[in-house]
């Protein structure tokens, strides 16, 4: 017979952890709806070219930057969770997004600050950019666990011929 002390301590336990979940996921819940709605407004500003063309180029310029640093942000969160091959994934992507942050900051600087587009690559920023597709690109390897079972090997073909055809087709 197992004491009643140690019954009512395990289901604190389940509680708390209970809990913990809720607060999670309410969060997360919190912290989508301000990203759908700062993505929405970015989108709408682009649009509808608000303030002329200076401002729209500014916002576009840090939007892009913020959007980043916020995605590196929450990749630095990840990494906390993770353990393992996955954490090291989540770290190469996380510098993927730092990297393109920078890239972008760097371009944002010259159309904004010094009133210059950077139109005949190679500028500045292109190393930047160019490790940001070097680091996501080793993230998805990193991730990526061969397929088992004919299932998964479908779902692989099918996934490839999405990603393909979205290649052509841009």
């Amino acid at each position: 017979m197992v004491p009643t002390s140690a019954c009512s301590e395990e289901l604190v336990c389940y509680e708390d952890d209970l809990r913990s979940a809720s607060e999670t996921q309410r969060r997360f819940w919190r912290l989508a709806a301000v990203a759908g709605a700062g993505s929405f407004i970015f989108c709408v500003w682009l649009s509808l070219r608000l303030g002329g063309a200076r401002p729209t180029i500014a916002v576009d310029d840090l939007g892009q930057t913020a959007a980043a640093l916020i995605a590196a942000a929450a990749s630095v969160s990840a990494i906390r969770r993770e353990h393992g091959r996955i954490r090291y994934g989540w770290c190469l992507l996380a510098l993927s997004e730092l990297a393109y942050a920078i890239g972008q900051a760097i371009y944002s600087w010259y159309e904004l600050v010094l009133v210059r587009r950077l139109t005949t690559p190679p500028g500045l920023a292109d190393p930047a950019f160019l490790l940001a597709i070097l680091f996501s690109v080793s993230a998805i390897f990193v991730f990526f666990s061969p397929p088992v079972g004919l299932t998964s090997r479908l779902r692989l073909v099918v996934d490839a011929l999405i990603v393909g055809s979205g290649l052509v087709l841009a």
